[in-house]
């Protein structure tokens, strides 16, 4: 109960956590970044297994093509979402080390620039018709993109493992041990769901 006041701010001003399901940083990774994530781990199964054998078969080869396009596209999302919510200030206003994530946001999301609007044009063209296959295929013409979206992934990566792992440290300091989803109870509600489970 907030009493009245924004979340994540105690009545005598002083920063506190909310609760999980109404962080806007948590929600962030669990609805966009942890697609992406399951995607571009499906994608480096695939192309480590291209890479060692003489080649995929016709079936992993589409299946390597659209995990990575699913995963560039959810990376995307997720660059936005950082960008709009905006996380830096949704950092700023938690309590305990929390903000020491800060600068490398900050260097994650200098990084991003260098090829953002590659990454935007490839996922307004995964996402949306396109009458010709430039917006898709500007992202390829620079080999090193693929490598600069790897980077960025596993940064952001970092920045929500670290965040969630000093969320659970506060919550099990303040009695909050219903919060901590460290082993993953928030997957075991959604399979546990009746549309999931017919």
């Amino acid at each position: 109960m907030n009493n009245g006041m924004p979340t994540g701010v105690k009545g005598n001003g002083h920063p506190i956590l909310p609760h999980r399901d109404a962080d806007p940083i948590m929600r962030l990774r669990s609805h966009y970044f942890d697609p992406a994530d399951f995607m571009f781990e499906r994608f480096q199964k695939l192309d480590k297994r291209a890479k060692s054998t003489t080649g995929l078969n016709r079936s992993p080869i589409f299946e390597r093509r659209y995990s990575m396009t699913y995963w560039l596209s959810g990376l995307y999302v997720t660059i936005e979402g950082m960008e709009n919510l905006p996380l830096l200030d949704e950092l700023a206003r938690r309590p305990s080390d929390i903000p020491e994530l800060i600068p490398y946001c900050l260097e994650i999301l200098a990084d991003v620039d260098d090829h953002r609007d590659s990454l935007r044009l490839l996922r307004n063209a995964s996402f949306h018709f396109q009458r010709t296959p430039e917006k898709y295929i500007q992202f390829f013409e620079d080999g090193f993109r693929l490598h600069w979206a790897a980077h960025i992934h596993k940064g952001i990566g970092r920045i929500f493992s670290e965040y969630r792992l000093k969320c659970a440290i506060i919550c099990a300091l303040s009695d909050r041990t219903d919060e901590i989803d460290i082993m993953g109870k928030s997957a075991l509600r959604f399979r546990n769901m009746s549309y999931f489970n017919p």
